[in-house]
């Protein structure tokens, strides 16, 4: 009875031992494993995000790159402007009027940049249809605020104000000064036996539209073009 009674105690004391160590919390040494495991996994999602980040990087259009710090640099007379920006692509183009589209309207000298750079490589219809875009753009008031004219100041002289207005109508002028250029090698091919009439009838119509925009300025430039070209 005794050796019975001795052998229920031992069974109840393993049993209760099992219970005691599955309740029992996780060690400090798997703890810190745990620990030490989340950690290397944050490392690799971070250095897998860096790798994501720089192959975007290195895949960036190299011309649009070189427009971005042109345009940061705010030099005209950048040499990678002949250099690495006269001849573009069709797809450069159009990541250059999505660029042209996502800037203030106040950035004048950069917008003329991009209307300048683009007029240069004027080869099919929707090139004429951006420049026209360009000139049926509302006028810009002030290099402040476009939709509101400054207040001139007080001894502003005449050749400041005109050279504000320009500046203002910059985008615009470059883009009369690109179609006028078109025209005349798109004539001069005419008389040479062979001509793209759909460009030379795009470029006519927006010079025409042009020619009646509520900028003075603007509207006496393409009335310029039209009459040099004698159209």
């Amino acid at each position: 009875m005794k050796s019975k009674l001795a052998y229920v105690w031992f069974l109840a004391m393993v049993v209760g031992s099992v219970l005691l160590l599955k309740a029992a919390p996780r060690s400090d040494s798997s703890s810190k494993g745990g620990t030490v495991q989340a950690a290397f996994r944050n490392a690799l999602k971070q250095e897998s995000v860096h790798e994501t980040e720089t192959l975007i990087s290195t895949q960036e259009n190299p011309q649009i790159r070189i427009l971005k710090e042109v345009l940061k640099a705010g030099n005209d007379n950048d040499p990678r402007m002949d250099r690495d920006l006269k001849v573009l692509s069709h797809d450069t183009k159009d990541e250059m009027v999505r660029f042209y589209q996502n800037l203030a309207r106040e950035k004048r000298n950069e917008l003329g940049t991009i209307v300048f750079l683009i007029g240069r490589n004027l080869n099919d219809v929707q090139d004429i249809l951006f420049m026209k875009s360009v000139l049926d753009e509302k006028p810009c008031l002030s290099l402040k605020n476009c939709n509101e004219a400054a207040a001139p100041a007080r001894n502003e002289t005449a050749r400041v104000i005109n050279t504000s207005e320009i500046s203002a109508s910059y985008p615009e002028l470059m883009a009369i000064r690109a179609l006028k250029l078109l025209g005349e090698d798109l004539l001069s091919d005419k008389n040479a036996g062979g001509m793209n009439r759909p460009l030379l009838e795009a470029t006519i119509t927006a010079l025409s539209s042009a020619a009646h925009s509520p900028n003075m300025r603007v509207a006496q430039a393409a009335g310029a073009a039209l009459k040099k070209l004698s159209l």
